[in-house]
Formats: structure tokens, sequence, C-alpha cells
């Protein structure tokens, strides 16, 4: 009998546990300029992450949808544009019970007029197939919204829409079968509601701010009740509702009495409600931790699984039964990459993550140009340039990027250098010279001096990403001329590099073989007695 009881102690001790979820796989995503987060849910092992790239050597943005396993592959990414827009940006994402996946945005057919916009959803199947996309055509994107995009049962959508110009505060809850199609629409005398779901008698229920509305088949708000706090989430359960605010969950009757309530103590920024028929679970961000809550149907602790990882508003996670995706913001010398980690929720067990360290320690112009534009202080110039890429890191160096904004910001996008090298085979703390052939040509005006401040920007291209941001850059003032000079004079060669038979850079010294490398691109095989 005693044994029994220390067994039942035992059982009670630790019914409420609290772990650490393993790391499964880390990748890094910065290949090119401006990389953001917009979103990512999950099905069973594996993960769909919209990711946008907002600067790139042209008028259009870029969004991607991608899936990735738990082992860190990236099984396949899709590039979401739909008809033809310049411009594309993401606002919600989320996946169907048999893992398809819908995807909301607005786009502008050119990036810099405001006319010609659009919302739109985008279906897409588990293999990256676009199903098919609805659009809501609008002159101006500014005049409308569109929010809560939900699954509400039997395959259909449900959102809400806004006219911020003839009536702001009014929403029509659209429902949309798993086709596309438009069912039927629901007009509310309430502003755009953040999120929708469906009730026992109830034609919708919404939430907006800190309000919470049932509406009936008129659209009357028929119920109401108010929060101390801005409600996050709605979802419903055998005709029970749950309500997750920023510091508290609760669980209403179908009628909107309350059955129970509760917040956890040292825990705030509360996210991500999820209802099973087993469990309730929710997110916090407390300090420099993310937290997964799992509570019973009563709304007691049962587990509490903690990530050390400090998130900003401008990272995205998500979660399910088997992991745990983080897809985060990472700095890069001017713009920003994006950091994905998966962690699991079966195991502590952490994988080792081959990261890299990557950097520029020199920039030299190998050759110039200066051609007169035919205005006054107005030239056309070509820069040649090799960079230096030194191995900070502890891994051999196989292939790198090399990056550089060409022109000021335009119309719409910068204009940028792009080039990958690979089969470089650096050992740690090793340096090589990288022939980067043209990497600036542009025209511009010059008050004096004709010259370039050249940045380059290393990134690495394997989804790893590199993982110390100061070395990452190196800036080197280039002086082509001055303005009123003849072009012979700008043009004329002048010595930029000197190196030994082994391609290693030196000083010029005498009773040995060397190499000039001039800024004309042209080289001189040198041996001097003395």
């Amino acid at each position: 009998m005693k044994h029994l009881i220390f067994i039942l102690l035992l059982l009670s001790t630790f019914h409420c546990f609290s772990q650490s979820p393993g790391l499964n796989c880390e990748l890094g995503f910065n290949n090119n300029y401006r990389q953001l987060s917009q979103g990512v849910v999950l099905a069973g092992e594996h993960s769909y992450m919209l990711e946008r790239e907002s600067v790139a050597n042209s008028f259009f943005t870029y969004c991607y949808l991608k899936k990735i396993d738990t082992t860190g592959n990236v099984l396949w990414s899709e590039n979401i544009m739909p008809s033809f827009h310049e411009y594309t940006d993401m606002k919600e994402i989320i996946v169907s019970e048999n893992n398809d996946i819908y995807v909301l945005g607005w786009g502008t057919q050119m990036c810099d007029v405001g006319t010609f916009s659009d919302f739109f959803i985008s279906k897409y199947d588990s293999n990256g197939n676009e199903l098919w996309t609805r659009t809501w055509a609008e002159q101006n994107w500014f005049d409308f919204s569109l929010k809560g995009l939900k699954m509400i049962g039997s395959g259909n959508l449900s959102l809400s829409f806004t006219d911020n110009i003839n009536n702001p505060n009014e929403t029509r809850i659209y429902s949309i079968n798993g086709t596309g199609s438009l069912i039927d629409s629901l007009i509310v005398s309430k502003p755009l509601l953040d999120g929708i779901d469906s009730l026992v008698g109830f034609n919708r229920i919404g939430f907006q701010q800190d309000s919470l509305f049932g509406f009936d088949n008129s659209g009357n708000t028929s119920v109401s009740r108010s929060f101390s706090s801005d409600i996050q989430d709605i979802q419903v359960l055998n005709d029970s509702l749950y309500v997750l605010t920023i510091d508290s969950i609760y669980v209403f009757d179908s009628g909107f009495q309350l059955i129970n309530g509760t917040d956890l103590v040292g825990y705030s920024k509360y996210s991500h409600l999820s209802v099973s028929t087993t469990n309730v679970e929710f997110a916090s961000n407390s300090g420099a931790s993310l937290s997964i809550h799992v509570l019973d149907h009563n709304l007691q602790v049962v587990s509490t699984e903690t990530i050390a990882l400090q998130l900003t508003t401008e990272d995205h996670f998500n979660y399910n039964d088997e992991h745990i995706s983080i897809v985060r913001l990472h700095d890069l010398t001017s713009y920003t990459a994006i950091r994905y980690l998966d962690y699991s929720r079966n195991s502590s067990q952490n994988t080792v993550v081959n990261t890299t360290d990557i950097g520029v320690i020199d920039l030299v112009a190998t050759q110039t140009e200066v051609t007169y534009a035919g205005n006054p202080g107005v030239y056309t110039i070509k820069i040649w340039a090799d960079a230096l890429v030194k191995n900070y890191g502890d891994n051999i160096l196989d292939a790198c990027r090399i990056n550089h904004v060409v022109s000021p910001w335009g119309i719409c996008n910068a204009s940028v250098y792009t080039e990958q090298f690979s089969n470089l085979n650096l050992q740690p703390n090793d340096s090589a010279w990288i022939s980067l052939g043209l990497i600036h040509y542009d025209t511009e005006f010059f008050g004096d001096t004709i010259s370039w401040d050249v940045c380059a920007y290393t990134s690495h291209p394997n989804y790893v990403s590199d993982l110390n941001v100061p070395n990452d850059d190196y800036c080197e003032l280039f002086i082509l001329g001055y303005v009123g000079m003849n072009e012979l004079d700008l043009n004329s060669k002048k010595l930029v590099r000197v190196i030994d038979l082994m391609g290693r850079e030196t000083e010029d010294k005498p009773n040995t073989v060397l190499i000039y490398i001039y800024s004309d691109g042209t080289t001189e095989k040198v041996f001097r007695v003395e």
C-alpha cells in the first residue's frame, strides 16, 4: 500500500512538468537582399514558410512559399505572383486538415502607382501546385482591407472585408468554398474584424481588439463581451468557445456565459491558441524565452515547454504536436536575412549545426573607366574589382556570395550586384582573392571629384546563415578622376596590387619575380635587381 501511495505521489508531482525542446535544424536564407519573414504554418513533420525579398535587381518584389522538413531539407520553393504584380506582399497563411495551404496577400501592377491594386487568396497543395487564386480588385489598396483568414469547417474559408472609404464601420464576412467560389456574405455593423469563427446559435462570431461579438442571420449583434486586454484568438470545440487574450484564457458556453478562466503567473504575451479533443495549448513570449503551455479542458496546466530565445514583433512561429518552427529576422550589414529554427517537442536532443563566418577584409579596383555623359559634371563610371575573402569560422568554406548595392534607392528598388562563387575550399582563418569582375556601372552627377564608395557584402548561399555580422562588409572609396579632366587622363592606368607567383599579395621588393596588377586590368611580370 505504501508503494502505491508513493507511485501516486510521483504521478501527481510530474503531472505538470517543464522541458526544453531539442533543436531539429537551423537554416539561413540570405542569398540576396532584404529577406523578410511573412509567416509559417505546420502540417505533420513539415513547415510552410512565407519569405519575401523586397530588394532585388528589378522593379519586382518576390514572395516565396517554401516547404521544409524537420531535418532542414527545403523540399520546394514556389514564387507567389498572381497575374502581373510588380509589388507583392503576404498577409496571412493557414493550412487545412488535408494539408492544403491558403495565402492571403495583396499586390499592385506597378510598384510606384497605387491604382490597379488587389487583394488575393491563393490555394496550394502540399506539393506546391497552385490550385486557384481569387482576387478582390479595387482602385486603391488603401481603400479596403481583408483580414482573419480561417477554416470554418467542411473545407470552407472565412475572412472579413472592410471598405475603408465608404463604409469604415462595416464588415462584410465572406464565406468561400474549397474551390474558391463565394458561398455567401454577411454584413455586420462593426469595424474590420480581427478573427472569425462559427458557434452554434450564431451565423458567425468574431472579435475586434478587446471585444467579442455574436451575429445573427441578419448581421445584428445578438450578444457581446468585452475583456480587459485585446483578444489574440478564438476557437470552438463541441459548442464551447475558447478565448485567448494577451494575458488570460477563458472558456464560454454557446451563450457567451463564462465557464472557466485563468492566467499563468510569470508568463505574458499569449498567442497561437490551439484547441483539440485532448488538450488546450497556447504560446507565451516573455522576456528572453518562448514557451508552449499545454492545459486540459479545465484549464489546468499539464506541461510547459520553453525555448531560450527572444522574439521580436517581426518574427513568426508556429507549432503542432511534433515540432515548433521559428522564422526570425537576422541582421546583416545593411539588410536582413531569415533565420529558420525547428525544435522537436518529443526530444531534448540538439542537432549539430555547422555554421559559417565569412567576411571581406579588402577590396581593390582592378580596372576603372570614366566616360563623359554629355552634360556638365555627368559621367558614366565602371569599376572592376577583386575582394579578399576570409574564413573566420571553424569549418571549411566552399561557397560564398558577394553582394553590392550599385545605386541609391530608386523608385521601387535599388540596383544590386550579386554573384555566387564556389569551390573555394577555404580553410579556417585562411583568405583568398575573388575576382568580382564588373561590380559597378552607373551614370551620376559629380560636383568635383569623380569617386565612388564601393561596399561589398558577404552572404552564405547554402541555407546556413553567417553568424558574425560586423565582418560581413568592407567599403573602399575609389577616386576615379576629377570633373573637367579629359578621358585620357581619367582612364590612365595605375598600379593597384602586387602579388607573387603564388597569387599572394606582397610588397614591391627587388630580387623577386612579382606580378603587377594595374587599374585597367592589365598585368606585368617584373623582376628588379638591386
